[in-house]
């Protein structure tokens, strides 16, 4: 294994845990607040649309399972559905991949929507609680628009590193 992927690894396993942490420790924790961007989604999409499928289904499992050790009763529901949405972030690119911003959040936020419904289904329907619009609200809507934000301000960036980490520089 070359030095520039033992740095690329590192590198993204720095991203996810930074991901993990501010999504799960910084953002919950505001006063009044409650609601976080799906940092670890945006880290798993980038990874996809940047890099392709197998990079952002990386991230996603990795990303998924600190979700479910942490934070979960059954392991690997989080990191499937982010395993999941990290491929079809990789199939995207090879149709709609630009450099403006508006393809990407697009995606994103029709990834966080699929992402919402389904732990929608799985903790609130499979409980037998049907309203939809309720949890729509108060839960997706906050989540959907910090998320959009985030994307906003951050997917550039992360792209621009995931670029860079891909090339091999010349020896």
């Amino acid at each position: 294994m070359s030095i520039y992927r033992i740095r690329n690894i590192i590198i993204a396993a720095v991203l996810i845990l930074a991901a993990y942490i501010l999504q799960w420790s910084v953002f919950n924790n505001i006063p009044g607040w409650g609601y976080s961007p799906n940092l670890l989604l945006l880290i798993t999409f980038a990874y996809g649309y940047v890099s392709g499928k197998i990079s952002g289904m990386v991230a996603g499992l990795f990303g998924g399972l600190m979700i479910d050790v942490f934070f979960c009763d059954v392991i690997g529901y989080h990191a499937l559905i982010l395993v999941l949405l990290g491929y079809i972030s990789g199939i995207w690119t090879t149709y709609f991949y630009s450099d403006d911003l508006y393809v990407p959040m697009i995606i994103l936020m029709g990834s966080e929507l699929f992402y919402s419904l389904a732990e929608f289904v799985v903790w609130h329907v499979l409980k037998s609680r049907f309203d939809i619009g309720f949890y729509l609200i108060h839960t997706t809507l906050p989540e959907f628009l910090l998320t959009f934000i985030a994307g906003v301000l951050l997917f550039k960036p992360l792209s621009l590193l995931i670029k860079k980490l891909n090339t091999v520089p010349e020896e």
